[in-house]
């Protein structure tokens, strides 16, 4: 290596000073104090053109034509301006730490390929002014993913301050088959899925969630606002603790409510201002005795169907017919003891027959005669009332010829037998077959005909036990039935059901431990199979139902079972 130094006192650069070799003060007449030809780089703190085992200390800018290369920490009192590549160390054990602010973007040099953190090191917290998540068309991964692994706190939280912009805004307009919100939460029990809560007292008209089709589009024709569904069999689909209205005050909307037949429902049809029940459905009514509905018929006819008695309770019942109002059956007339007043009246003004419950008589009015007791004599083929009065009101028989019959008024007996053995009369409410003593024998002869008791409607109680001696046989034919339906959902009623063991109370003393249900609590469960006294109050049980009811809760029991079954396997 070769130097030239060319240095004399006559231009004062030179000086012997303590603690500094050479001192240049010279800026005029030459642009390098101290120059060096050498190009050898430098690989580390001891090699290259110019080696100095301490610091150095730079009053001005330095230039660098090559890398910059420091052992120790770089230090910077005022701004750094790096126009390149700018890299922080070369492993994962290195870490860089900003102690002021940074005024300026970060923007990686490779689209979608680095993180600010990981999956092992992340960051705390980050404060940010407003966040955009810019999802390149060929991102193949979501915008924002949230990954929140403490089961005890919050995934996302907003506490917002807005007073009259939204929270949260959702624009979704090239959405076409997806969902804008899609939420799962298969390991639910007691949550829910979705709770809104307004937690608000302020007394203005508002509302807690609204679900607007605003598209009056055609094409928009199939749009349902809200759908609800449950596929579970006896959980609720919707349950509203609450007032529910549909529209506002004249101007409603139709609501329809399906069944399980198609074409039957009921609406509620907002432009006619009426409640409809399509084709054959029914209104029922359920109460104890069962079968009180209303229902319209195919062929116009409006049944009014009352499992007991249809009562009418008003000032004036008006019933209009443009031909014939026919009753089919028995017509009563007040009560006995509180009878009312009957008129029929004719094609003669003024002229019409009158019941006077006052008087107890039958009258014709503007007519010469009055009713008061009936002919008791005829002759043959042309016969007349007889009439047998006895010693208590209101007990007698009558010959009716009209009718070719003899009617026992009620509590009026026919007795059979010197000592009164037999007795058969009806008490008002129901008819009695007495036997006072021995047995009371139907059919027992040889070679008896087929006994049937009652109508196909009748009911048949035997005060205690029945003994059959060979097949007991309930009809059950098709074409005898109407309304077939197969029974459904029935395990939930069943599991509800609870057999007990018991002592009859005229037998307890007899050791007899009867099996069965009590009607009481059936009656709560499947009311249509339990029978009621007169008063309607739950009596027996018509155990042989009960076996369809149990047939069809075991096959849905066996499904449950197939179910589980093929889950296991």
């Amino acid at each position: 290596m070769s130097a030239n130094v060319a240095l004399t006192d006559s231009f004062d650069q030179w000086r012997v000073k303590t603690n500094e070799v050479i001192v240049m003060t010279q800026t005029d007449g030459m642009s390098n104090f101290i120059k060096v030809l050498d190009t050898t780089n430098s690989t580390s703190n001891t090699t290259g053109s110019i080696i100095t085992a301490g610091g150095i200390g730079v009053l001005k800018s330095a230039t660098i034509g090559e890398n910059l290369r420091v052992h120790g920490n770089i230090i910077t009192d005022g701004d750094t301006t790096i126009s390149g590549n700018l890299v922080f160390g070369d492993t994962s054990s290195d870490q860089v730490t900003f102690s002021a602010d940074i005024n300026s973007n970060m923007i990686p040099n490779t689209n979608l390929t680095f993180d600010i953190g990981s999956s092992t090191q992340k960051w705390n917290k980050a404060f940010t002014g407003h966040v955009t998540a810019a999802q390149s068309t060929t991102a193949g991964v979501p915008a924002i993913s949230v990954t929140s692994a403490d089961t005890n706190v919050i995934a996302i939280d907003v506490d917002a301050e807005q007073v009259d912009a939204n929270v949260l805004d959702i624009d979704a307009n090239s959405l076409l088959t997806g969902n804008v919100i899609d939420i799962t939460a298969p390991a639910l029990t007691t949550g829910s899925a979705l709770a809104i809560d307004s937690n608000s007292d302020a007394a203005g008209t508002r509302n807690i969630a609204s679900i607007i089709q605003n598209s009056a589009h055609n094409d928009a024709s199939g749009t349902t606002s809200l759908y609800l569904r449950n596929d579970h069999a006896t959980a609720d689909a919707l349950k509203v603790v609450g007032a529910v209205t549909v529209g506002v005050d004249d101007t409603g909307h139709d609501v329809k409510f399906f069944g399980a037949t198609a074409g039957q429902y009921m609406l509620w049809d907002q432009s006619a201002d009426e409640l409809a029940l399509t084709l054959d459905s029914k209104l029922s009514f359920w109460d104890a005795a069962g079968g009180e509905n209303i229902i319209a018929s195919a062929d116009g006819h409006l049944e009014i169907n009352s499992g007991t008695t249809l009562d009418i309770t008003a000032p004036t019942v008006d019933i209009n017919a443009s031909t014939i109002v026919q009753i089919d059956g028995a017509v009563t007339v007040g009560v006995d003891g509180t009878g009312k007043d009957v008129k029929f009246f004719g094609d003669t003004s003024g002229s019409y027959m009158l019941w006077d419950e006052s008087d107890d008589q039958l009258k014709l009015v503007a007519a010469t005669a009055l009713f008061k007791g009936a002919v008791q004599v005829g002759v043959d083929g042309t016969g007349h009332d007889v009439i047998f009065y006895g010693d208590t009101a209101g007990r007698n028989v009558t010959w009716d010829q009209s009718g070719d019959a003899l009617f026992f008024q009620d509590n009026t007996k026919a007795i059979f037998g010197a000592g009164s053995d037999i007795q058969i009369y009806h008490d008002g409410t129901n008819s009695h077959i007495a036997s006072q003593t021995g047995a009371f024998n139907i059919g027992t002869n040889a070679g008896a005909a087929v006994i049937n008791i009652g109508p196909g409607t009748s009911t048949v109680t035997i005060g205690d036990n029945l003994t059959v001696t060979d097949t007991l046989t309930e009809l059950s034919q098709r074409e005898m039935k109407t309304n077939i339906e197969p029974i459904e959902n029935i395990l939930p009623a069943v599991l509800q059901m609870q057999g007990v063991s018991f002592d009859w109370k005229k037998d307890e003393d007899m050791g007899l431990t009867n099996y069965g249900f009590i009607a009481e609590d059936v009656e709560k469960i499947l009311p249509n199979l339990v029978s009621h006294d007169e008063e309607g109050k739950a009596q027996g049980i018509q155990y042989s139902k009960m076996t369809a009811v149990l047939l069809e809760a075991i096959k849905e029991q066996q499904i449950q079972i197939d179910e589980l079954k093929a889950k296991v396997n």
